[in-house]
């Protein structure tokens, strides 16, 4: 609780000057909107009787600038809140997004997409909560404040009558809290699971059609929207029951007040202006006594808003410790004694040893789901350690290293490469591709990857849609191998990188891993026998353990060599 206050606080404390503005506007414009109801009184009870027309001159002059300048200041008031709007929710969400970023890939793994979007949709609530309730709470406080001092002023028996009212009022109104925030709640979670299955399916539209399960998954959305709408549906029912009694009670405090004012009148212990002027101030009274008494409704949606963003703000971000520089060289990387669990699961990795070196290609074999890219993403430091250690040239434990600079020292091709809807250069130096196009190009001919992006119909401009679709595999795998060797790495990590490839672009591919080698040291995960007979050491995985380790040569008698890589060889 006390996190989320501060959290709170942060958002909202440079909008107190702005806040305090706005309530001083609010409340002028509160004083000039009793204008009206003064002039009136004035206007029955003096003016006319007496057929004085130099005041009636005056009076309509005075009330006509009083009036302009209250939708003047209305209108300073109103550009105060959008701007006060804007810049709370770049804050908001801009805090969100920094805090989602820092959080560890763990987080992610088991949450939906639509889910973690639904929460950036509930910032609408809390932004309208904290800027417009905020100064709008103040200008109704106002209004029921001045024009109840003001029906006193006027008439003591009508203020007693008030009185008498608003708290019987509230509690009609207070009835309803419970079930509308319970729908509230219920109807964003609806909304994220909506939001969830939809992405989902459009994510995997292509599989979808594959299958023919067009229909099902139709129907699956709308199921799911459905659910969703019957809790909008739900909320509205109990909504409308609320503006019903609010509305009725409303209707029968006016016409208690004005029956009450009339008898008043008719025993001549009451002006007729003065009634009218009472008429006025209960029609600013009443709709600022409702919105006051709806307000904690919007206040328990934004608090709901509020909980479901602070379910991730709360979550630990990822930490490093920034003891240890990275070293300018990296010859050796160590595993040493490494256990890897995922929560509430068998042990996946055990005792994992291994020694890559600068100078040497390392091949680590084994079948699909054994482990290999879960190590790499432990090289990544994705994931904390049960046990183990890893350690760069023989000494630096990787804990002491920032987590930030640990990553860009290393150079990771995943067997699927996300690419990010733009063209194949965004997509290579990710940002400012205008200052950085000409180191890409070079890059690219250093390395011999030119000749696979020039061909391209718009070159290295190529739009390549979303998710890649306007690419082959082999060149989305390329892009990821560019993308990798961009920052100039210190370490190179290779997940099943040439298995969209044909021959002829694998065997390039190979040769130049086999001359980055000599730059650092390069690990490749895959079950293909073809990378592991370029390697200079070959591991292979299974059941969790590093079964054999050797030469291409001494291995290639192994049964599990040769099972794990049958179809490459028959190839």
């Amino acid at each position: 609780k006390e996190g989320k206050k501060q959290w709170i606080w942060r958002l909202v404390e440079q909008d107190l000057p702005i806040l305090v503005i706005s309530a001083f506007l609010g409340l002028v414009l509160t004083i000039l909107g009793l204008s009206v109801a003064v002039f009136s009184q004035k206007l029955i009870d003096e003016i006319l009787p007496d057929r004085d027309v130099e005041k009636l001159i005056l009076g309509l002059g005075l009330v006509t600038l009083l009036l302009i300048a209250r939708s003047v200041i209305a209108f300073l008031k109103s550009t105060v809140l959008i701007r006060q709007s804007k810049e709370l929710n770049e804050r908001l969400m801009g805090s969100f997004f920094n805090h989602l970023m820092s959080l560890p890939k763990r987080f992610f793994d088991f949450r939906k997409i639509g889910d973690i979007t639904s929460r950036m949709n509930d910032s609408r609530r809390i932004q309208r909560a904290i800027s417009v309730l905020s100064a709008e709470l103040l200008v109704d406080a106002f209004v029921v404040i001045v024009t109840l001092v003001s029906v006193f002023l006027y008439s003591l028996e009508i203020g007693w009558v008030v009185i008498v009212f608003l708290p019987v009022y509230f509690a009609m109104v207070y009835h309803f809290h419970r079930p509308i925030s319970d729908h509230q709640k219920k109807m964003m979670i609806r909304y994220g699971a909506s939001e969830g299955q939809f992405i989902d399916t459009l994510s995997g539209i292509g599989a979808i059609k594959a299958m023919g399960k067009e229909a099902h998954y139709a129907g699956s959305n709308l199921n799911q929207y459905s659910m969703f709408q019957e809790e909008v549906f739900a909320l509205g029912k109990v909504s409308n029951r609320l503006g019903l009694v609010s509305q009725l009670a409303g209707v029968f405090f006016l016409s208690t007040i004005l029956g009450f004012s009339s008898f008043l009148v008719f025993e001549d212990r009451m002006d007729l202006g003065v009634m009218i002027a009472i008429t006025s101030f209960i029609g600013m009274l009443v709709p600022s006594v409702n919105k006051l008494a709806l307000s904690n409704l919007q206040i328990q949606e934004a608090k709901i808003a509020f909980d479901r963003l602070y379910e991730f703000i709360g979550v630990e971000p990822e930490k490093g410790k920034s003891e240890t520089v990275f070293p300018e060289k990296v010859n050796s990387i160590t595993l040493e004694n490494l256990n890897f669990r995922f929560p509430g699961r068998k042990s996946l990795l055990k005792e994992i040893s291994l020694r890559m070196e600068c100078g040497k290609l390392t091949v680590l074999l084994g079948e699909s789901g054994g482990g290999k890219s879960t190590l790499l993403q432990i090289l990544l430091r994705f994931y904390p350690l049960e046990s183990g250690r890893i350690l760069l040239n023989e000494e630096l434990d990787s804990e002491g290293i920032a987590l930030n600079d640990w990553r860009k020292a290393i150079g990771y091709v995943p067997q699927e490469v996300k690419l990010f809807n733009g063209t194949v250069l965004d997509n290579i130096c990710i940002n400012e591709p205008k200052k950085s196009a000409e180191a890409v190009f070079q890059m690219c001919r250093v390395y011999g990857l030119e000749q696979f992006f020039v061909n391209l119909p718009q070159g290295y401009l190529t739009l390549i849609g979303e998710e890649g679709l306007n690419l082959s595999g082999g060149q989305r795998q390329l892009l990821g191998l560019a993308r990798a060797l961009f920052p100039n790495p210190k370490i190179l990590l290779l997940d099943e990188f040439t298995g969209a490839m044909d021959r002829n672009t694998e065997k390039k591919i190979l040769d130049l891993i086999l001359k980055m080698k000599e730059q650092m040291p390069v690990l490749i995960v895959t079950h293909r026998i073809k990378p592991a007979l370029q390697a200079d050491q070959v591991l292979i995985l299974e059941e969790g353990r590093i079964l054999t380790q050797g030469k291409p040569g001494d291995l290639l008698k192994s049964e599990n060599l040769l099972s794990a890589s049958y179809d490459d060889l028959l190839g």
